[in-house]
């Protein structure tokens, strides 16, 4: 076996002004991860910060007399980055260069473990894993995202990073100037933040998995895993059109429970134009809710002028709702519809009806209705589960049918929906439209519908009950 090669700086570490490459797996013995769950990375390079005194360890972007293209293009990949007294990795800018400098795809971080030993399973903490501060833009975590040239259907194994073990935040956007230098446009695809490089075992970052604040545009989290965090897995703090897609969040690899404390994602500071959707294909594919096991709620908003949008999401089994609207717990419906406050409180569908005949096809029909906006057009989205959440409103572990639905003048509307389902199976809907007047167009959901469960209407020899 290769003996780690341990490098430990005794003061802070020049800054990366130019294009480079940072290639630990040029290590004889390394090997990068060949598993499509969990990471089998064989990291012989390790960059220990404990001697560096108060540094960062690999710092790009900072601008030398203000002519330097700040490190554009560099690759750091098969570094096992820990014990630094800043941030792991900090891309941040002083001032701006010229805009040739800053091409779409900046600092590409792949295949390294950050604030852990070389096996991924030990934490050896940064205060921070990756800081992209003052100007940065256009960084790559993991994969490329799949509409940009990323692995198809799911992440390229070998890019994944292991992000956990740091004293605060596994990954930190934000700027001290949201207007003039923001912090914007990262991607953020494939990786394990929380947990260790099997992806089933807690290794928590000390704050939150991810922390975005006001400066934070274009931001996005897709295909990874964050979870057995002391407070919120992801807490974003304003910003907009920040995209979470497939993501598992408060779970791991086999449906393994790695709970956030707080709330699975908490999103608040009016933040504007923030989706959630799909789910953690390998953990979907197991039976398992992809954001779970939280402490708090699946997701949850606050701000008054918050937008976000909820589509296609497995959420279930957590200590709160599964999509919860400030305040905590079930809102009622009310005549003011939209009203002010996160997603301008969206009325919920109401579910009336869900029976089963067993000599129709599809057998399971579901009836309800929606008291909102005169004449507006919205979306209802039907949503199964085991059980319903103990509130009696939702949860929503499979998105199995949506239809559109007009409301007439005074604002009402009725629906029904066919769907092969099976008795017993607990029932919820959830109401999706573009918001009014708002400085970002957007999409915004309401809180789940009461649930109910399907029942018999006919028995199997046809004779009614």
């Amino acid at each position: 076996v290769s003996a780690v090669h341990a490098l430990r700086p005794t003061s802070r570490l020049p800054t990366i002004q130019m294009q480079d490459l940072v290639k630990g797996y040029s290590q004889s013995g390394s090997a990068q991860n060949s598993l499509a769950e969990g990471d089998n990375a064989v990291i012989l390079m390790e960059l220990d910060g404990s001697n560096a005194g108060a540094s960062n360890g690999l710092k790009s972007g900072s601008l030398m007399n203000g002519v330097a293209c700040g490190g554009n293009y560099t690759t750091i990949r098969g570094l096992a980055i820990n014990r630094f007294a800043l941030a792991g990795i900090e891309v941040s800018q002083t001032g701006r260069a010229p805009l040739q400098c800053f091409p779409i795809g900046g600092l590409h971080i792949w295949g390294n473990f950050i604030g852990t030993d070389p096996t991924g399973k030990i934490a050896r903490p940064n205060l921070v894993g990756i800081h992209f501060g003052l100007n940065s833009d256009n960084e790559i975590v993991g994969d490329e995202l799949l509409s940009l040239g990323g692995g198809n259907p799911t992440p390229y194994p070998f890019l994944r990073n292991v992000i956990s073990g740091n004293t605060s935040d596994g990954i930190r956007l934000d700027s001290t100037d949201a207007i003039n230098a923001p912090s914007t446009a990262h991607h953020i695809r494939g990786n394990y933040i929380g947990v260790d490089a099997t992806g089933t075992k807690p290794l928590p970052n000390g704050r939150y998995g991810l922390f975005a604040d006001t400066g934070s545009t274009n931001e996005a989290l897709h295909d990874s895993i964050v979870g057995a965090h002391s407070t919120d897995g992801v807490r974003i703090v304003g910003g907009a059109n920040i995209t979470f897609r497939d993501d598992a969040i408060g779970v791991g690899i086999g449906g393994a429970s790695l709970p956030n404390a707080g709330d699975g994602i908490h999103i608040m500071g009016d933040a504007q134009g923030v989706t959630v959707s799909d789910y953690y294909p390998a953990i979907s594919q197991a039976g398992f809710a992809s954001i779970a096991n939280n402490g708090g709620a699946g997701v949850y908003v606050e701000g008054d002028t918050s937008t976000v949008d909820f589509v296609r999401v497995s959420i279930g089994r957590n200590g709160g709702l599964g999509f919860d609207l400030a305040p905590r717990g079930v809102n009622p419906n009310d005549a003011a519809n939209p009203g002010t406050g996160p997603n301008q409180l969206l009325n919920a569908p109401v579910l009336l009806t869900a029976t089963y005949d067993s000599s129709t096809f599809p057998p399971a029909t579901v009836s309800g209705e929606l008291d909102t906006t005169p004449n507006s057009s919205n979306e209802i989205h039907l949503y199964v589960s085991d059980k319903c959440n103990p509130s009696g409103f939702g949860d929503g572990e499979g998105d199995y049918v949506f239809a559109n639905v007009t409301a007439d003048s005074n604002g009402h509307a009725t629906f029904t929906l066919t769907e092969y389902l099976t008795p017993g199976t607990a029932v919820t809907a959830m109401n999706r439209r573009f918001a009014t007047g708002t400085d970002v167009p957007a999409i915004v959901a309401s809180e789940f519908s009461n649930c109910i469960i399907v029942g018999d209407k006919v028995f199997a020899d046809g004779f009614d009950p």
